[in-house]
């Protein structure tokens, strides 16, 4: 017969009993057990019962995501008001490249229709020859077109 283990009150230190039925010229010896504590596996027992401060805890979450949500309107027109100018810029240069895109998109599939190729191509060639001769053949014109350049540079860039 083996010896019974039973737990008192859920303690977790077992208690050892022996068999009822063991004669004593019995030819086993007797053994000492040493009882060690179970293992810790790192769960917290009271972590499943209703614990208030968790309730807590929970309350003032919803309550700062609330606070945060009613908020978010004065935090909007601060970043606003702080960066109104770099908003702007950057709007800008992506409507910018936005257009480029599209332009370049249109160019492309126009090129890709017979006789369309040729004309932009004549219309380029055209282009080129009549600014050659209205600004770069006379020496008087050179120096009307560098002028506006100029003018023209120092609008731009101050």
């Amino acid at each position: 017969m083996e010896p019974e283990i039973t737990r008192l009150n859920n303690n977790p230190e077992l208690e050892i009993k022996k068999p009822k039925n063991v004669n004593k010229e019995s030819k086993f010896e007797e053994i000492n057990v040493e009882v060690e504590k179970p293992f810790d596996h790192g769960l917290n027992e009271n972590l499943f019962q209703e614990n208030e401060s968790y309730k807590e805890k929970f309350l003032l979450f919803g309550y700062q995501a609330s606070n945060f949500i009613d908020n978010v309107p004065d935090y909007i027109k601060y970043f606003w008001s702080a960066y109104k100018r770099v908003i702007f810029v950057f709007v800008y240069a992506l409507l910018a490249l936005l257009i480029f895109v599209i332009i370049t998109t249109i160019i492309k599939a126009l090129d890709g229709l017979p006789l369309i190729a040729t004309f932009f191509q004549s219309v380029g060639i055209l282009y080129t020859i009549w600014f050659s001769f209205r600004y770069i053949i006379t020496a008087e014109k050179r120096h009307k077109l560098i002028s506006n350049f100029n003018e023209l540079k120092k609008n731009v860039i101050g």
